[in-house]
């Protein structure tokens, strides 16, 4: 019989009553922080208020007619503002950079549900100087990033909790959005939604996200009011059959427009992150870019609730609605991709509203006579917008009928957040979102961190020590040989030519004595011919793509001049994984340099064999280097974002050997990418065991393709401290894998 535990429940319950009450306190600051800046800031100093739009596009454009408005302050606003923000988040928090919410999911999915308090602390400040001194950012990043972190301060703070951090930092997360939208269902659902790009929901957060979430929007509608946040003037419409396909050709075009704000986005966070500059001035660059673009569209301007109004109004022109579209992806990209911090639901809403807006004008331009009515358009270019940058269908639409108060739109809202989701699956603008993990036979990593295979060759990871059977053989000395050789599998070859004819199965020379088969029949009557194969010089990830296809555990390697000889076997357990910790064993300060200062790829190689040979008895660096500068010539060994794993095997090496370097200037590698190499992993490995080095790129790779753990990389010091960092990723990976391996038992 199961019993209920009565006092953990009754713990459990007031923990997820006190993380709403804290989250909607937390957002009513956060509200009164935000508009008390944007007071004495844009109204006060500046002189900008936002104005109605009643008619035309030159006063939505240019709205010079206000007093006391200085507009050339504009960009000195907002330029200060991203400094001042800058100031703060790089001295105090730099996790507190960016949209925030994808630094949750973040949280779940690799920290383990941990955000330091000071994070909430750093954002509620940085993101209220942002948007209220006229940085296009929203609100849901900001308070999201509050909410958790509160939640999991609590739980780090009392250990009878600890277990329960994941799920309550959610609940924080879901709490301070249900709050600051007023949208408690939304809240939950959006929490347990976001985490995954494939539409997995995370029912555990449920409960806890519900309470809280419905306490946060209580103790905020208590301060502020139970009215909608968006006001949706009164309106009439029968949905009709006739109807969905304009919807249909809306979702299509929102997801299309999410792609582009996606790439934009991220292009403009890229390139900020690759200006060698102090990182506080990059979102002051940001907000100066931001208030030019406004000196001509001040629509684009700050957090844009106002103009989203408007349009829902309808009293926004189509050009402007068509300006609007394009000119806030940018202005958003500036403000927040430089490294500002704000969220980018609000400007992701706004965004969608003039799509749906612009595309809603010109079907009843062409169609006067349609039962469609303009808001319906403004609203579905929301939902479907958000839906796809999001890959969130489900919340979007609570959260906007919740937002809106708009409950005759449920079916319309439906298929436009499903399609739009349907065609903008690949792109989303949480870059931390987890997809199904699909572990190729079971033994292979996630796709996603197989790019260290793409740097090694077939032929540095098969096994030279193997038996073969030729084709004339007899089947009961290949029975004997299967004893002898421990394996379930042989190659068969031309005993001639050394080429490779096929694959003989232990299985199939049993089931053929044993069902009255020949015992002097020959290999070459049970043999399966033209197996599988690949060739030497090819990549190991693709040799992983063949074992897809594969049910063996081996694949022969052939020659890479096409002659089909036989020259090794690659075994699937080769791709098992090791444990992540293994591989730092092999790491030592003595071997990390955090300041190397040469010219180009061959000097960078030399000068780390030079630091290896101390733990490399028995070879002289020149050795090495000769080594390792030989393997360079067959396939780059760049990694994506600036990382390389230059290597070599080594015969008679008794323990594989890695040196961590940095350089500050980068240098350039070849790398698909693009990117200039700052962080370099030599790697020297025994030749009798080659899985090894297979373990340690991608060990590598699991560390390094998070850009927060190349950030302190790249920040660290003194190599001690470098070490560390190191150690730290290595162990978030190793208790990820943890609860990845608890969550599917």
């Amino acid at each position: 019989m199961h019993i209920i535990d009565h006092k953990r429940t009754f713990l459990l319950i007031a923990l997820y009553v006190f993380v709403g009450i804290i989250a909607g306190v937390g957002a009513i600051v956060f509200q009164q922080l935000l508009s008390l800046i944007n007071i004495y800031v844009l109204q006060g100093a500046v002189g900008y208020t936002q104005i109605s739009i009643v008619t035309g596009v030159r006063r939505f454009l240019l709205p010079w007619a206000q007093p006391h408005f200085r507009p050339w302050l504009l960009p000195v606003s907002a330029g200060l503002g991203g400094l001042i923000t800058g100031l703060i988040v790089y001295r105090f928090a730099p996790e507190a950079a960016g949209h925030g919410t994808d630094e949750v999911i973040h949280s779940y999915h690799h920290e383990h549900g941990r955000i330091r308090l000071r994070v909430s602390m750093v954002k509620l400040v940085g993101s209220a100087i942002t948007i209220g001194s006229g940085g296009s950012g929203g609100k849901e990043g900001p308070i999201a990033q509050i909410g958790a972190g509160f939640g999991s301060y609590i739980c780090s703070r009392i250990p009878y909790y600890a277990e329960y951090r994941r799920e309550i930092m959610l609940a924080g997360m879901a709490a301070g959005i249900a709050a600051i939208f007023r949208a408690p269902l939304a809240g939950a659902i959006f929490a347990a939604e976001i985490l995954h790009s494939d539409m997995r929901y995370n029912g555990k957060v449920l409960i806890p996200a519900v309470i809280a979430s419905t306490i946060s929007y209580g103790v905020y509608a208590l301060y502020f009011g139970f009215n909608p946040v968006i006001l949706v003037p009164d309106f009439s419409y029968t949905l009709s059959l006739a109807h969905f396909g304009p919807f249909t050709v809306l979702a299509l075009l929102s997801s299309f427009g999410a792609f582009v704000f996606v790439r934009v986005f991220y292009s403009t966070r890229d390139f900020f992150q690759a200006l060698a500059l102090k990182p506080y001035l990059k979102p002051a660059i940001g907000g100066l870019l931001t208030g030019l673009v406004a000196l001509w569209f001040s629509p684009a301007f700050g957090e844009g609730s106002f103009h989203m109004q408007q349009m829902v109004n309808g009293n926004v022109p189509i050009q402007g609605m068509f300006l609007l579209f394009f000119l806030k992806m940018v202005t958003t990209s500036f403000s927040i991709g430089s490294g500002g911090s704000g969220g980018i639901f609000g400007p992701s809403l706004m965004i969608g509203a003039a799509l749906g807006g612009t595309l809603g004008g010109v079907y009843l331009h062409l169609f006067p006579h349609s039962a469609i009515p303009l808001v319906v358009f403004v609203l579905l270019g929301m939902v479907g917008f958000f839906a796809g940058a999001a890959n969130t269908p489900i919340s979007t639409v609570i959260i906007i009928t919740e937002m809106t108060h708009v409950y005759n739109l449920t079916v319309p809202f439906l298929w436009v957040a499903v399609f739009g989701y349907i065609f903008c699956q690949r792109w989303n603008i949480y870059e931390n979102q987890a997809t199904v993990k699909r572990h190729i036979l079971d033994v292979v990593d996630p796709v996603e961190s197989q790019r260290g295979l793409a740097s090694l060759t077939v032929g540095e990871a098969m096994s030279t020590s193997f038996s073969t059977v030729g084709m004339n053989q007899s089947i009961t000395e290949v029975e004997d040989l299967f004893r002898s050789a421990a394996t379930d599998v042989l190659p068969v070859i031309d005993q001639d030519t050394g080429q490779l004819r096929g694959l003989i199965e232990y299985q199939s020379v049993i089931r053929h004595l044993t069902t009255g088969g020949d015992e002097n029949a020959l290999v070459r009557e049970i043999a399966t011919p033209s197996p599988e194969n690949v060739q030497e010089d090819e990549t190991l990830l693709e040799a992983l793509r063949r074992f897809e296809h594969s049910e063996l555990p081996l694949i022969p390697v052939t020659r890479a001049d096409g002659s089909g000889v036989l020259t090794g076997l690659l075994r699937k357990e080769t791709f098992r994984r090791t444990q992540p910790r293994e591989w730092f064993s092999y790491l030592s300060p003595h071997r990390i340099v955090t300041d190397l200062v040469v010219q180009n790829r061959e000097e960078a190689i030399a000068r780390l064999c030079e630091i290896a040979e101390s733990g490399t008895p028995g070879f002289r660096a020149e050795q090495i280097t000769t080594a390792v500068l030989q393997r360079e010539q067959l396939i780059s060994t760049a990694l994506d974002h600036g990382v390389a794993f230059p290597h070599a095997k080594l015969p008679g090496l008794k323990r594989p050997v890695v040196v961590v370097a940095r350089s500050l200037r980068g240098l350039d590698w070849g790398a698909r990418d693009g990117k200039r190499v700052r962080l370099i992993f030599l790697t020297l490995t025994p030749e009798e065991n080659p899985s090894v080095q297979i373990q340690i790129a991608r060990g590598i790779v699991e560390i390094v393709r998070e850009e927060h753990v190349r950030s302190e990389l790249l920040r660290a010091p003194k190599p001690a401290i470098m070490l560390n960092r190191i150690r730290e990723a290595i162990a978030t990976v190793a208790a990820d894998d943890d609860e990845d391996e608890r969550g599917e038992g």
